[in-house]
Formats: structure tokens, C-alpha cells, sequence
């Protein structure tokens, strides 16, 4: 039995294999080769056998494919999920902050990708999927250790690396294809605060002679909930850690 859902969801392969078969069904040729199969199958008496018995494996094998065009294909049983949702974060797990001490209440600046979220929505549904996209995600995250300490990261159609969706268009996803999407954040509790301020932080001087802080890893947990098409539910994925560790510039008055 198929679920709801599902039904809504159109897939190229079968709108292909419904349209070749009403194709082949109304074709004029068809309808020559049916009308010649009915004679075989109920020859002239007073023809000759040989030609009958000749025709009659023919005949035959040709009845099934005109049943099939009288008979309905019998229902399909469609997975209850063939979409999964993941999450990840990018390589390199040292993240550069900026503070500026010069400006009051100056908000942290996250230099470059390195620690950005990455979210993703893989099929594996066994025809291609193809409908206009509804593509939104969220990431839960939060100190492994301290799982009140936390935050949330949206995504929007905007934040989508692959595959490219035309304005307008459809989103199609291949068996085995995925619909992903990164994100750069802010790396700081619902408080406000920075993650980093949870851990210890030291001291150190880079290669230029700058100073800066380093933080002890920070553990996270995160859990990606992700949704490609309108009329297919969002998926979750399963909980997934990782660790960052922060380097924070400060600068200084003159």
C-alpha cells in the first residue's frame, strides 16, 4: 500500500513507463496486430492447420501484451522513508575569531569555512524524484557535556551547494543523489555567549608575532532535521559529535 505522501511525489520513471504504455496501446500498428491475433486465434476451418499452428505461439504471446493493456499494473509497495538526513562539518576544526575591543558591544567575527555546518538529504529511493523544491533544514547543536548549553543554525534554499536548482524550477534527485546544504554560523549559545567561554582558554603568539587565545576542544553534539519537497515530511538525522577548537584574536586600542 502506498503512503499518502508518496503518491503526491512524481517520479519521472513512472509517468515514463504510463506514457509508453498508452502510446503503444492507441497505436494504429497495435491495433492491426491485435485484430490479426483474434484470427489467429480462431482460424478458418477450412484453411490449412499448418498455418494456424504456426501463428498460435505468436498469437498467444501477443494476447499478454493486450491483456496489459486491458489490466491494471497491480499496486506498488513504496518504502515508508527513502530519504535520510546527515550532518557534518567542514574539514579543519580550528576556527579564527575576531573581537574588536575598539567598538563596544562589537559582535564576533568568524573568519573563513573552517567549522561551517554542513547539512544533507540523500535518496535512496530506487526511481528519480523530481517536484519543486521546498528545501529548509535546521541544525540543534549543544555542548556534549552540557547539553542546555546550546543553539540553533536555519537553513534556507539559499544556503543549498548541490545540486543547482533553477529559479522557478524543479529540484531531481537520482537514486543514491543528495540535496546539500552548508552554512558558516555564529558559534554561540542561546545566551549569547561564544562556545569558547565554556572551556579553558591560554595564551599563545602566532608565526606574525600577533597574540591570540586558544581554546581546549569543544565537544558538540548535533542533530540535522532537513525537508527537500513540499509534500514529503522532513527527515532527522541521527545525533552526530564533533570538536572545534577556537582561536580568538583580540584587538586592541593603539
Amino acid at each position: 500500500m502506498e503512503v499518502p505522501w508518496v503518491q503526491k511525489l512524481t517520479t519521472k520513471a513512472r509517468r515514463h513507463e504510463d506514457v509508453t504504455m498508452k502510446k503503444i496501446c492507441r497505436s494504429q500498428e497495435f491495433k492491426i496486430l491485435r485484430a490479426f491475433a483474434s484470427s489467429c486465434l480462431h482460424p478458418d476451418l477450412s484453411g490449412r492447420r499448418s498455418v494456424t499452428q504456426a501463428w498460435f505461439s505468436f498469437s498467444l504471446l501477443f494476447s499478454f501484451m493486450v491483456m496489459g493493456c486491458d489490466e491494471t499494473l497491480p499496486p506498488r509497495n513504496e518504502p515508508a522513508k527513502f530519504l535520510k538526513a546527515s550532518v557534518h562539518v567542514q574539514p579543519n576544526s580550528i576556527v579564527n575569531v575576531l573581537i574588536d575591543s575598539n567598538i563596544v558591544n562589537a559582535p564576533e567575527v568568524i573568519r573563513g569555512s573552517s567549522g561551517s555546518l554542513e547539512i544533507s538529504l540523500k535518496s535512496f529511493y530506487n526511481e528519480v524524484l523530481e517536484e519543486k523544491p521546498f528545501v529548509k533544514g535546521k541544525i540543534d547543536v549543544w555542548l556534549t557535556t552540557q547539553p542546555s548549553i546550546r543553539t540553533s543554525v536555519e537553513f534556507t534554499e539559499a544556503n543549498v551547494d548541490y545540486p543547482y536548482i533553477e529559479p522557478g524550477g524543479y529540484l531531481t534527485l537520482v537514486p543514491g543523489d543528495s540535496v546539500s546544504m552548508s552554512k558558516q554560523w555564529h558559534h554561540k549559545a542561546d545566551v549569547g555567549r561564544g562556545f569558547w567561554n565554556y572551556v579553558q582558554l591560554r595564551g599563545r603568539v602566532d608565526g606574525s608575532g600577533r597574540f591570540y587565545f586558544e581554546s581546549a576542544p569543544v565537544r558538540f553534539t548535533a542533530v540535522a532535521t532537513m525537508q527537500a519537497f513540499e509534500n514529503v515530511p522532513a527527515e532527522k538525522s541521527e545525533p552526530y559529535e564533533f570538536e572545534l577548537i577556537y582561536y580568538i584574536y583580540v584587538l586592541y586600542p593603539p
